[in-house]
């Protein structure tokens, strides 16, 4: 009888757990699609053209050193990866920071519910997707964008690694 009650409750978790990654999923590609769809109305921001200038130095085997306060590396590569692979555009160079800002999204859905309940998790992450700030913010090449994913994230991991 215990054996089955424990079969039971595994099943339970993991039909749980499919469930939170759809909708961790389904949030993502929601708000990817909103941040694609409104990027055709954004202009281009002031330090777009040096974060994608740095990014294009790779190419050619220069690595930029000087100022990675303001333009992460990490954020280069990713520019540089992108624009290697979908070309050369505004679109292009503009991918890393829209998927990253739909991760944010996600990983926000993912704390909401590990910190009060899944509904909170799913109006936290659509609040964040439909804010006008994240999306005229969030469609600009800034280092802003990662920095708040890994805050989340940073907020997130105490709660879903096991304790020591």
């Amino acid at each position: 009888m215990t054996n089955e009650r424990e079969k039971q409750k595994i099943s339970m978790k993991i039909s749980f757990l499919k469930s939170d990654k759809m909708v961790f999923l389904v949030v993502f590609l929601a708000s990817f699609g909103l941040l694609v769809a409104s990027n055709s109305i954004s202009m281009v921001g002031g330090d777009e053209g040096r974060f994608v200038f740095d990014a294009m130095q790779i190419e050619k085997g220069l690595w930029p050193v000087a100022d990675h306060t303001t333009r992460g590396p990490l954020l280069l590569v990713l520019i540089h990866l992108s624009s290697k692979l979908f070309g050369l555009s505004l679109l292009a160079f503009r991918l890393p920071v829209m998927v990253l800002t739909a991760l944010t999204a996600s990983f926000l859905f993912l704390l909401g519910k590990e910190l009060f309940s899944r509904r909170v998790g799913v109006v936290a992450a659509i609040i964040f997707a439909l804010n006008p700030y994240t999306l005229w913010n969030n469609l600009i090449i800034k280092t802003e964008t990662p920095t708040l994913l890994f805050i989340v994230i940073a907020l997130l991991a105490p709660l879903l690694l096991p304790d020591p």
